[in-house]
């Protein structure tokens, strides 16, 4: 799955958000649905 520049810089209240998310599901499966 890819995810473009953008989208992986996308900032939201300080946070970039791709990054938060990542962060938060670690050590989870990551399913495509």
């Amino acid at each position: 799955m890819d995810v473009t520049e953008a989208v992986w810089n996308f900032h939201v209240g300080g946070y970039q958000v791709c990054h938060k998310w990542l962060k938060d599901h670690k050590g989870r499966t990551l399913l495509t649905d």
